[in-house]
């Protein structure tokens, strides 16, 4: 089935806002660019899901480098999972994260080499406007 995937075209988000969003300052959480890249890392995630179910690890790993920043050697990622954006993932050597993981990445997320995470693990880079 891997062959009747169709991948969607990448949605990518312009550089000055993605670091207006990792410095912390605040930005437009209903900009169409960032529904659009929500979006898109839906379609890369049932993608990923998949061909891993399917037993095709290595094009699943393969799909992930479509939506996040860097996937290393033997990324290991037991679905479900979810990512708001995915652009500012990395994924360093040997990362094995069990099901139900959580990654909403307004800021850099860095898994780095040899980690390996339990299931429901959550990574929370956002907040909201604390100011009434």
């Amino acid at each position: 089935m891997a062959e009747a995937l169709i991948y969607p075209v990448m949605v990518a988000v312009d550089e000055g806002f993605m670091q207006q969003m990792a410095s912390g300052n605040v930005y437009d959480d209903f900009d169409i660019r960032l529904g659009k890249r929500r979006t898109y890392a839906n379609k890369i995630i049932s993608i990923y899901t998949t061909l891993f179910k399917e037993g095709n690890n290595e094009e699943a790993r393969e799909s992930l480098k479509r939506l996040v920043k860097r996937v290393g050697e033997r990324v290991n990622i037991i679905p479900p999972f979810s990512m708001e954006f995915g652009m500012f993932v990395e994924f360093g050597d040997d990362v094995f994260i069990n099901q139900d993981s959580i990654f909403l990445d307004c800021a850099p997320v860095i898994i780095g080499n040899r980690v390996m995470m339990g299931p429901r693990v959550c990574f929370f880079t956002s907040d909201h406007d604390l100011d009434p």
